[in-house]
């Protein structure tokens, strides 16, 4: 009955196989833009691997806590927190707004949800700890975005052409 772990390990089997590929000498989750902004770079790269750890430690939390969800409602739940959120850190990896926004539409999703239902919000910071790449993922987006390019003024020579 553990057919959901199955579907994200195979996601993560799809997503190294695409990490790994060369083409044009450079891997293809670098953004072109960042070449040589290091902080982006570094933001990027500490979202993806904080992805990894929590969609991992939500993978062990479910498969050996040995609690599946039986009511309808523990099964909309699911979808959104541990299943959604996930999706969003995978998805992430390719397209960093996109993900960013579907892992915190998620989580707030899920906070509603939890409040609608039992009245009450989840207590603790872990829930925030596991949904934290997301937030990472959409910064690490604002900051790779294209600027338009800026005119460098060029000491000594004019900008208008002679005739």
């Amino acid at each position: 009955m553990l057919w959901w772990p199955q579907a994200l390990v195979s996601s993560f089997t799809i997503l190294s196989f695409q990490l790994f590929s060369i083409r044009q000498g450079r891997c293809l989750m670098e953004n072109p833009t960042d070449k040589r902004d290091l902080p982006t770079r570094r933001l990027r790269w500490t979202a993806r691997l904080w992805s990894i750890v929590s969609i991992g430690l939500i993978l062990l939390f479910i498969t050996f806590e040995g609690k599946n969800p039986t009511t309808f409602e523990e099964w909309i739940g699911f979808l959104f927190f541990p299943l959604g959120i996930s999706v969003g850190m995978i998805a992430a990896w390719r397209r960093e707004l996109i993900g960013g926004c579907i892992t915190i539409g998620c989580l707030m999703i899920f906070y509603a949800y939890r409040l609608a239902t039992t009245g009450i919000l989840p207590k603790g910071l872990a829930w925030l700890a596991f949904a934290a790449p997301g937030f990472l993922f959409l910064l690490t987006w604002y900051r790779s975005r294209r600027r338009p390019p800026q005119r460098e003024r060029i000491i000594g020579t004019s900008f208008i052409d002679p005739i």
